[in-house]
């Protein structure tokens, strides 16, 4: 990948190095998760969990084959709309705490994070875990489009093709999100943390509103308490609605977003 075409998001006092060690990491959020020990359940989640890694790899090559002229395509439109990367990378939390770099298309303008600092008062999220704010001034003309379908988080196939993330899952936060998560329920938290994060998940088919994170943990517990490989297809069906609804809509809608550097995009959800 082309560093140049890369914005990388500056790490702040919270944030981990990715040459951490899992007991150099969470002592920042006075975590202690237990690392990969974690047991892997009857055999047929065994198997139904390999069945989802092999459709996380068949997916994704046969998804960055098929899309490649319209990631050229988008690619293009971010590089003419504004000046600044074409895709940034961030550093999130994966399984078991461990930090990984996640990949979107640049859907802000390159100063967001200078931004942001004068924005943090007008976040509209509930007790504050995420960023929501209408009518957000950083997002870039074809961002707001990006944002709208979701298709800010297509270069997460590389992700899911390193293994660090799934095509279902939670959602990987960043690790302000992380510690206001882990605020309001520590033990939901570290069992939110024992699946691999996702490119899609419960609460991004599952949320009654594009602004509402209230039952966001919940969600995900829910998920990752009651998963089966069906749960998994089901919740990719139902995310191909969610991204044509994002198509037909006709006015921007607000996302919840970690509140993060410059050129982040909201989470599919």
């Amino acid at each position: 990948m082309n560093t140049a075409s890369v914005n990388t998001a500056s790490p702040d006092s919270l944030q981990p190095n990715l040459n951490d060690s899992f007991d150099q990491v969470w002592p920042v959020l006075g975590l202690e998760l237990g690392g990969e020990t974690v047991d892997q359940g009857p055999l047929i989640q065994v198997v139904e969990k390999g069945a989802k890694r092999l459709l996380d790899l068949f997916a994704t090559v046969v998804g960055l084959v098929a899309l490649s002229p319209f990631l050229l395509l988008i690619a293009f439109a971010i590089r003419i709309d504004s000046p600044g990367s074409i895709l940034f990378r961030q550093r999130r939390l994966g399984r078991y705490g461990r930090p990984f770099w996640i990949y979107k298309f640049r859907s802000m303008e390159a100063d967001a994070e200078t931004q942001l600092t004068t924005l943090e008062t007008r976040n509209e999220a509930a007790r504050g875990v995420l960023f929501k704010m209408k009518n957000d001034p950083r997002v870039t003309t074809v961002g707001a489009f990006l944002r709208r379908t979701n298709l800010d988080e297509l270069p997460q196939l590389i992700n899911v093709l390193k293994g660090e993330m799934s095509l279902v899952g939670p959602r990987p936060f960043q690790m302000r999100d992380c510690e206001r998560l882990m605020g309001l329920d520590p033990a939901g938290f570290r069992r939110r943390l024992t699946f691999p994060p996702g490119l899609t998940g419960a609460w991004q088919v599952g949320r009654s509103s594009p602004v509402d994170s209230e039952h966001l943990l919940e969600l995900d517990l829910d998920y990752v308490d009651h998963w089966s490989f069906a749960r998994d297809l089901r919740i990719l069906y139902k995310t191909i609605f969610v991204v044509m609804q994002g198509f037909l809509a006709q006015d921007k809608k607000p996302r919840m977003v970690p509140a993060a550097p410059a050129g982040v995009s909201a989470p599919s959800a």
